[in-house]
């Protein structure tokens, strides 16, 4: 059984902090010898290493901008045109799941503490600003 994958890459070698770490094994889903997915062993999940693959490979999907920026439904048109591929031999590549903090509405104040939705050190319960509810990014 194949495992479900995400568009969004992870920096190579991080790993989350806190009581919930995950360990990011490098994958190499096409036989190149170079890791082109992380395996998150906490999230059950792989990460595409290449944050930016659609800069360079559009898959025929239009309304791409310059350093593959794109609406959220130019984005599904993207990962669908990816799976229709069979992209590094899967076709269930997805974008990540993200939930309000507080799991009911986002906060888009900005804080450094991880208790609105719009900054940094958002993460997962259990861990050192735990509170997200139901985030993968987190």
């Amino acid at each position: 059984m194949k495992q479900k994958h995400l568009i969004l890459a992870l920096v190579s070698g991080l790993l989350v902090s806190g009581a919930a770490q995950a360990a990011l094994q490098a994958r190499d889903l096409n036989g190149s010898t170079t890791p082109n997915a992380y395996y998150d062993t906490v999230l059950k999940i792989t990460w595409l290493a290449n944050a930016n693959l659609a800069a360079t490979n559009t898959f025929g999907v239009s309304g791409i901008g310059a350093g593959g920026t794109m609406t959220l439904a130019t984005a599904q048109s993207w990962i669908a045109a990816m799976n229709t591929a069979d992209y590094l031999g899967y076709s269930d590549w997805r974008l990540p799941t993200t939930a309000p903090i507080n799991g009911s509405a986002f906060n888009y104040n900005w804080s450094t503490t991880g208790t609105t939705d719009n900054g940094y050190n958002v993460s997962a319960p259990g861990t050192t600003y735990a509170g997200n509810k139901g985030s993968e990014m987190a």
